[in-house]
């Protein structure tokens, strides 16, 4: 592999310490390289237009972003630097998986919001239309869950952050490649079941639910809507918006979030605002419950599926250092 090789080369004439590419992100690379395949392709058939200076600008910043962390690592601040990578990891992540999302919005099918407000009512007695609305009706509990809705805009600085801090740096990457298979499943199943949530679906504005401080529910619904009509007909800064209803990424991310922070000391204050998001998916969100059951669905095979991968790289890693201690290079080299 080049990333091993390089890597290789750097320690032996630079004492480089660490890697130039963590093997522990490639599983998410991958993935991001899956939506990189969709946005080019959707780009190449037509489907949507490619704004050169602010595509360009985005990949300069995650870029930037990434060398920053390698530079940390040759002055040897090799844990700051892998966490500098990391965040460049993940914001790789969310932008490619948006921007594929919106090439799909292009060729998704018709609103699937009857059906899934028919299963709300089928399967939990849950009138959208009037029982969301009402949980927000007390305007502590309506601000408290917008706070915690809008708490999935930070918990992942804090993730990177404190994993790093705490020497838990695995657990960030196994949380991380979770986060990518919830967003490939969630992107995959979104252009067969679009929907622009109850609020819209059920034509209530914004102001009859003052209390929910977050304009997501009304706003990405028209994101949606300008992707499929061809109002919006260029991928660039107007595109990035999170537009998947079906299954519920809050949903999804909730669980993986509140997973990641088991082992820390911040384990119940932030399972319990995670408890608080996956509730707030449904009066802030404008997800149906089903996204929501569906979302958390999603996680526990996310979740489950990162910790075969990692007990593979762990077992690969393992491989690796008896090679190096015999003299026979590395895995990676072998395997290239």
């Amino acid at each position: 592999m080049a990333g091993a090789k390089l890597t290789s080369i750097l320690r032996s004439r630079y004492s480089f310490r660490g890697d130039v590419i963590e093997p522990a992100s490639l599983p998410t690379l991958y993935i991001c390289a899956g939506f990189g395949g969709v946005v080019a392709t959707g780009v190449a058939c037509g489907l949507l237009r490619y704004r050169a200076e602010e595509m360009n600008a985005i990949a300069a910043s995650i870029l930037t972003l990434w060398a920053l962390g390698l530079y940390l690592q040759f002055l040897g601040v090799s844990r700051l630097g892998e966490a500098v990578k990391g965040a460049a990891c993940y914001l790789l992540l969310s932008v490619c998986a948006i921007f594929a999302s919106a090439v799909l919005a292009v060729i998704s099918r018709n609103y699937f919001d009857g059906s899934f407000a028919a299963a709300d009512k089928a399967l939990f007695g849950f009138n959208w239309n009037t029982d969301a609305p009402a949980m927000t009706s007390n305007p502590l509990i309506g601000h408290m869950l917008s706070y915690a809705y809008v708490s999935l805009n930070w918990q992942p600085v804090l993730m990177v952050g404190y994993l790093f801090l705490v020497g838990q740096s695995q657990r960030f990457w196994q949380a991380l490649t979770a986060t990518a298979i919830a967003l490939a499943i969630c992107i995959s199943v979104f252009p067969f079941s679009p929907a622009v949530g109850g609020y819209v679906h059920f034509e209530i504005p914004r102001t009859s639910v003052p209390d929910v401080w977050v304009a997501s529910a009304w706003h990405y619904p028209e994101v949606l809507r300008s992707l499929k009509d061809g109002s919006l007909d260029t991928l660039g800064y107007k595109a990035l918006e999170g537009i998947v209803a079906m299954p519920s990424f809050h949903a999804a991310a909730s669980i993986i979030l509140a997973w990641t922070f088991w082992t820390t000391l911040l384990r119940w204050p932030l399972v319990a605002l995670n408890a608080v998001m996956l509730v707030s998916s449904v009066p802030i969100g404008g997800h149906y419950i089903v996204d929501v059951v569906a979302g958390t669905a999603v996680a526990v095979l996310a979740l489950w599926l990162a910790s075969r991968i990692a007990a593979g790289s762990h077992a690969f890693s393992s491989a690796d250092e008896l090679l190096q201690r015999r003299g026979f290079g590395t895995a990676a080299e072998k395997v290239g």
